[in-house]
């Protein structure tokens, strides 16, 4: 039994259709004061891209820190002369503010009574990255946060399959990737619930 206020996490990733691997990735690090927390997502798919996103995932799990914008700032330089990602990180403290920054099309969205979208800027990580600030969400207990990567549709009614959102953060997850994920892309998918 949960007690008020804690976060239940779970993610979920699934490669093209075809394939066993997959270059997209999902970090969820504990830390002190909260939770680091990362979609990414490699230039091309599958096979191709995997060897670059277990790179990343590994130095994401041994660099996780609440200091989100220099993070990606380090991986930018990190991914020079790479195929490049898009990633977007987030710090939840256990109060549940959450700092968010984004580079390339990830997508983060609050579900509740104040639905909300932070934006994530151009670029690619590696090549481009024009990233100069984090953007700030408070979790409610009740809320629910979707971060995922564009091998899920961008704009989805989530009212279409509502009772997803009583499932645990991994079923909720799944779920939404396998109602709203594109067949013809890696995709990976978190969700945030703070009950």
């Amino acid at each position: 039994m949960t007690e008020p206020g804690e976060f239940d996490i779970g993610s979920y990733v699934r490669p093209i259709e075809g394939e066993w691997l997959t270059g997209d990735a999902v970090i969820v690090e504990e830390l002190t004061d909260g939770w680091f927390i990362a979609v990414i997502d490699v230039l091309g798919h599958g096979a191709e891209a995997n060897p670059l996103r277990t790179e990343i995932q590994s130095w994401l799990n041994d660099h996780a820190v609440s200091d989100i914008l220099r993070l990606m700032q380090e991986l930018h330089k990190n991914l020079i002369n790479t195929r490049g990602a898009v990633a977007g990180f987030c710090f939840i403290d256990k109060g549940g503010r959450l700092n968010y920054v984004g580079n390339g099309n990830t997508v983060i969205r609050k579900i509740g009574v104040d639905e909300r979208r932070l934006v994530s800027a151009d670029g690619v990580l590696g090549q481009t990255m024009r990233v100069s600030k984090t953007d700030t969400l408070l979790i409610n207990i009740g809320d629910t946060v979707l971060l995922y990567t564009d091998g899920v549709k961008s704009h989805f009614d989530i009212n279409t399959h509502p009772e997803i959102l009583t499932y645990r953060a991994d079923d909720l997850a799944k779920s939404i990737i396998e109602y709203y994920g594109k067949s013809h892309d890696d995709a990976a998918c978190i969700a945030i619930k703070r009950n």
